[in-house]
This record gives C-alpha cells, structure tokens and sequence, in this order.
C-alpha cells in the first residue's frame, strides 16, 4: 500500500483495523456481548487506529520497501471464490436462523449478556455469600426472568459459615470468600452438591 502511495500512517490503520474489524470477530462480539457493546468495540478500535496512524505520520516516520515479489498477483482463483461464496452463504443463513430463534427477554434491560438458545433452568435455591447491597441489585434484576430463590449473607463463605447453605442447590462465592477442598466438603456435608 505504501508503494501505492498511501502514508506509513494510513497503512498501519489498515493493518490494525482490518483483523479486528473480520466478520468473524464482529458477529463473536455482537452475539456474545451483544449490539452496545459491539459499537463501543468498532468505535474505539477505529479512534485507536486513527490515532496511532496519525501520529505515526506526525513524527514523520518512513518505511523502507522492498521489492515486490514478480509473481504476486491480487486476485484469487476459482477456489477462493468458491470459498468466499460460501462463507457468505454460511453467514447469512446463520444471521436469519439466529433472528428467528432469538426471544427479546427482560435480560437486554438489565445490561447483562443474553445469549441465544440458553437453556430453560427449573428454578434453584441459590445461597450468595458476600453480597453488597449493588451486588443484590444487579442479580435480583438478572433474576426477574428465572425466578430462583435467592439467600444473600453477609459473610464470608469459609469453613465456619457453610451451614448458611444448607438446602440450597446453588452456592455463590466472591472473590475474598474461601472455597478450598475443606469448604467444598463441608458444603457437602450440609447437603450441596
């Protein structure tokens, strides 16, 4: 590109964009974390790249070429076409199956991640340990669309507080909480499993 003419900085915004921005890697971001988040991705990756291009030719930096080889040529031949045909076609039945099968739910209103074909799960009695009053926010509204029973402690989980889990099928640990193989046995005494 750069013996065509472009500046180094236009050719490493086309070097840093054009992996980042593959069909592949946007449909994996916008179904996995869904279409606020994909935005926010090509948007700063654009910025990013914009930026780093940009001052890359601001301090004026040049690129040595080299030859190109004689026998390269742009175009590709009948298999190539052949494959990008049918990675279209892949794609496109893949985005129409997708929007046939996918069920707005009260999840896209709470921010959280709401991922195609998640399975129906009876509801569960599920112990939280170490709960901030946000944390409870933001679960009890995950919550509104599967309607578990959910216990939240105060406390750490360790070996002293496990009895809070009993009946319970479900038991949540944060960060400072303590699950080594004393806890997990002692949760299984109390009946988890």
């Amino acid at each position: 590109m750069i013996k065509a003419g472009i500046s180094p900085g236009a050719a490493l915004v086309f070097l840093i964009v054009g992996p980042a921005t593959n069909t592949a890697t946007i449909a994996a971001v916008w179904n996995l974390l869904g279409r606020r988040t994909a935005v926010v991705y090509l948007v700063s990756l654009a910025l990013c790249a914009l930026a780093a291009g940009l001052t890359m030719d601001a301090f004026g930096v040049t690129i040595p070429l080299l030859h190109a080889h004689a026998g390269h040529t742009m175009g590709g031949g009948w298999f190539h076409h052949a494959a990008a045909v049918l990675l279209l076609i892949v794609l496109i039945q893949s985005y129409f199956t997708g929007r046939k099968s996918h069920n707005p739910s009260p999840a896209a209103d709470t921010g959280w991640p709401s991922f195609r074909g998640d399975p129906v799960v009876p509801p569960k009695k599920i112990a939280f340990y170490d709960t901030k009053p946000y944390d409870r926010d933001s679960f009890d509204k995950a919550n509104a669309q599967y309607g578990h029973e959910i216990k939240y402690f105060d406390v750490h989980l360790n070996r002293d507080t496990t009895g809070l889990a009993a009946g319970h099928s479900v038991v949540c640990a944060f960060v400072n909480d303590v699950m080594d193989n004393e806890v997990i046995g002692a949760l299984k005494v109390s009946g988890w499993n």
